[in-house]
This record gives C-alpha cells, sequence and structure tokens, in this order.
C-alpha cells in the first residue's frame, strides 16, 4: 500500500522535462540495443531536440484556460536537455 502512494506522489510531481528525458533515455536504450550508426544517432538526436524546442515555442501561445494543466518546461529544463543530448552518444 505505502509503496502505491509513493508512486502516485512520484506521479503527480513529474514535469514535461521528466516526460521529455524517459524518451530520450528510451530511444538512446533502443539506439545502443540496434547498434546505430554515428548518422543515425545523430539524427535521433536532431528530432529529440526539435521535439523539445518546438513544445517550448508553442506553450506559450496556447490560451492560459486551455494551459491550465500544461506542464512548463522551463529555461533550465533546456539547459539540461542541451547537457543530455550532448551525452548522447551510442
Amino acid at each position: 500500500m505505502n509503496g502505491t502512494l509513493e508512486l502516485n506522489k512520484l506521479k503527480n510531481t513529474r514535469t514535461a522535462y521528466d516526460e521529455w528525458y524517459d524518451l530520450l533515455k528510451l530511444n538512446k536504450d533502443r539506439a545502443q540495443k540496434k547498434g546505430y550508426t554515428t548518422e543515425k544517432a545523430e539524427y535521433l538526436k536532431s528530432i529529440l531536440s526539435w521535439s523539445l524546442n518546438t513544445y517550448v515555442m508553442l506553450q506559450d501561445k496556447i490560451s492560459k484556460r486551455e494551459a491550465k494543466d500544461m506542464r512548463k518546461i522551463t529555461y533550465l529544463d533546456l539547459q539540461h536537455a542541451d547537457r543530455e543530448l550532448t551525452l548522447f552518444t551510442v
């Protein structure tokens, strides 16, 4: 029972960056298992970077009423993401 409560607390405190980071880890693991070439890994990194930057650009264009439950990505999150993408190797 206690484990379920802790899991629910974690789900409620997850940020949009946490979701993106999970996608990064998942794709990195898959790329390593499949033995991606450097070129294919760079392409994957560019897609992950593009998706994050697009999310950030569009998050301020949504009305406040619609964005009430939307999780924001901060500038600090972008700095962390940039560092993680730099470390992305296969």
